[in-house]
């Protein structure tokens, strides 16, 4: 995967604390929807009379990835929102040299 783009702050772009909150927001989402996977997970009795004896591991595997998969969009996100909390305090810094 390529190096993730991360916001660069400037005056005529969105607010540093627009895209904290906006951030915030879509961590919030994809928190609950991680957490629904692993409340829903596949159940070994759905896969009992499966033609395939190892359909309940495979499903399971699969499960797993889908959670993973949606830890990693966490972790990206998570990225940018500390680029850009950088960024704000770096400006923070800057003003009060001044």
């Amino acid at each position: 995967m390529p190096p993730l783009v991360k916001p660069q702050l400037n005056l005529n772009g969105t607010s540093g604390a627009d895209l904290l909150d906006g951030y915030a927001r879509q961590l919030a989402a994809l928190r609950d929807a991680q957490r629904a996977l692993r409340d829903d997970g596949p159940n070994a009795r759905d896969y009992q009379t499966h033609a395939d004896p190892h359909a309940f591991i495979r499903a399971a595997e699969q499960h797993a990835d889908r959670i993973a998969r949606i830890q990693s969009v966490m972790d990206e996100i998570d990225s940018l929102a500390i680029a850009v909390d950088r960024q704000l305090v770096e400006r923070a810094e800057r003003a009060g040299r001044r």
